[in-house]
Order: C-alpha cells, then structure tokens, then sequence
C-alpha cells in the first residue's frame, strides 16, 4: 500500500548572511530570494549591503566581510585570485543571448545611424567611443574591430560616467557610447542614442555577470553557501519567469526604477541552473593578458567552482 508521505521539511539553524547587492535588475534573484522567502526557507538571515561597482565589493570579499556578491569578468578578479585571494566564481548570472534584444551594446545618435557614415568599417577608424578600460566592453570593441580588419587601437577609448554618455552623444563630444540597461531604453527614450551594436552578437553566449563566494562560504562553511545557492537558483527560476506583476514590484522596490522602465528594458538572459560558460572567460583573461591588464593567468579550476550549483 502506498502512503505517499510527503518529505519532512528539512530544519536548518538560523545563519546571518553578508551579501553585496548592486541596484541592478540583474541582481533579481538575490531581490527575489528575500521577498519570497527562498534564503528564508534555507535557514539564511540575510543582509543586504548596497554597492555601486561589482568591482568594489572583492576587497570586503576577500577580508570576510561579505559571503558572496556580483561579480564581472575584470583584470581586477583574476589578479586578486591569482595573488592568492579566497575567491571564485560559483554561478554564473547572466549572460549575451544573440537571438535574444540588446542588454548591451554600443550606441549612436538616431542621426549617425541614418547616414549610412558607419555601415563601411573604414570610416570606423577614429571613432570616440565611451567604455570603461579593460571592461569587457572593451574586449568586445577589440573584437569588433579585429573582425573589421581594425584593432582598438585604431579607436579612441573616452571613460566617462554612464549618466553623462548621452549628453555627449548628443553634444558629438563622442561618437558611440557602451551602454547597458537600463541606460539604452533611457537614451533611446530621450532621442539621444540607439543600439547600433549589441555585444550579445559581438560576444554570443559570454558570461558577463556571475555570483562569487569568499572564504567563509568556500572554506568555512560550505553546508551554507550550498544552501544559499539553492534559495539564489530559486530567484532566478522566478527571474525567468519574466516580467510579471509581482517581479516588477518588487525589482522597482530595490533599483529605484519605474515600473514602467523595467517592463520596457531588456532583461539580460541567465541560465536556469546557473551554469558559467568559462571558455568565454577565460577567452576574456587571455586577452587581459596581451593588454598587460593581468600578470599571472589564472586556471578554469581557480576560477570556478560548481559544485554549489550541483548540489542546488
């Protein structure tokens, strides 16, 4: 006779947990894990502390300050691990899709796009392009250049603040300007900038956001990060979901985002079972390397450990 008993749910002792959060709408799982009680249902109390840059947090990172944040592929990640840094990327958290819309891209004037100036890579030489150095943005330009017959070298690399690209766009203080959400929709809803690249189709399948753990989750307690990576695998599952009511509450409660922005921007693609695509990374790394950006590469294994996203 079969009973059917349903599993006993299991017990877990209270843990307060660290984690950095970024007011970004890849960040939706960790937002989503709070809201709807996944890190409540692991036993997990945790804090949410507010940065700016992903880049930021490794250093409270590394010290054990903080149990796991965001991350980018950045010189800054491979040098801190390969100087001997407790630190790895356990999941990846989004990633270019080039069947999918732009998350980001390079952007131009509605004006340069019409003319028709661009659509013969040999007036790209010279260009005045807005991108952080060293940014995988600025791997995915190199790359776009190199399939032109150019390097980076033939372009002008501008760093300024995000919010000021449009102004400058529209000023012709610049010629193209990278951009993520929600910055294109904002640009291309204020007339300053349109998609005229996306680094989806640059750089398909690239993992251009991931979930890093430090030493208390990776050596001192690695029972918890299994069961935070269960809850965090469980906000993406509701990220995926896509954009409904309850998501766009709740993602306007933590960016400061309308409503009606999140429903018009592109939401970045994330694997369901949080897989990295590591090649691509290390594809990244390779060319830090020949841009004196990384001294000491760093291996697949000291990037990368999946077995949290095995057990979850």
């Amino acid at each position: 006779v079969s009973t059917n008993t349903p599993e006993p749910t299991p017990t877990f002792e209270t843990v307060h947990v660290k984690v950095a959060i970024l007011p970004y709408i890849t960040d939706s799982p960790f937002f989503f894990a709070y809201e709807e009680g996944y890190f409540a249902e692991q036993g997990l109390e945790v804090e949410f502390i507010r940065f700016d840059k992903p880049v930021d947090t490794l250093p409270p990172l590394l010290a054990g300050d903080l149990d796991a944040t965001t991350v980018m592929p950045l010189p800054g990640l491979f040098n801190a691990i390969a100087g001997g840094g407790t630190l790895k990327i356990v999941a990846e958290k989004g990633y270019f899709d080039p069947t999918t819309c732009v998350y980001s891209g390079l952007l131009v004037t509605p004006e340069t796009l019409s003319s028709g100036r661009l659509d013969d890579p040999a007036n790209w030489a010279g260009l005045r392009i807005s991108t952080e150095r060293g940014a995988a943005t600025e791997y995915a330009i190199d790359l776009l250049m190199q399939q032109n017959g150019l390097t980076v070298a033939d372009i002008e690399i501008v760093e300024m603040p995000i919010t000021s690209r449009g102004e400058a766009l529209t000023n012709a203080a610049i010629d193209v300007a990278g951009a993520g959400e929600p910055w294109i929709t904002r640009f291309s809803n204020a007339g300053a900038g349109v998609v005229w690249k996306g680094f989806n189709t640059i750089l398909p399948d690239f993992s251009f956001g991931a979930v890093a753990f430090g030493p208390t989750f990776l050596t001192e307690h690695p029972d918890v990060g299994q069961r935070f990576m269960v809850a965090l695998l469980k906000g993406v599952a509701q990220y995926n979901e896509g954009k409904t009511p309850r998501n766009l509450e709740i993602i306007a409660q933590y960016t400061q985002l309308t409503t009606a922005e999140i429903e018009q921007t592109c939401w970045q693609m994330m694997h369901a079972d949080g897989a990295l695509n590591v090649q691509s990374v290390l594809d990244y790394q390779t060319w830090a390397v020949g841009r004196g950006m990384v001294t000491t590469p760093i291996t697949a294994e000291q990037l990368y450990d999946p077995t949290f996203i095995e057990y979850a």
